[in-house]
């Protein structure tokens, strides 16, 4: 039985690696491209309209 320590812990690791490296990047590029568009920031053609402040944009700041 602990002559397969081993093996699962290179499997583990492996499938973290691979988890890591080939899975999440796409799903957080999805995820983030959702939630952009969910908040209005991405028109319908596929553009980024970034929101804009009114209350810091035209601020006189008196000294």
């Amino acid at each position: 039985m602990t002559s397969n320590f081993g093996i699962v812990t290179v499997l583990d690791v492996s499938l973290a690696l691979f988890a890591t490296f080939v899975i999440f990047p796409p799903v957080i590029v999805t995820l983030d491209s959702y939630r952009e568009r969910r908040k209005g920031n991405i028109l319908e053609d596929g553009s980024y309209h970034a929101l804009t402040n009114e209350h810091t944009d035209n601020a006189e700041v008196d000294v």
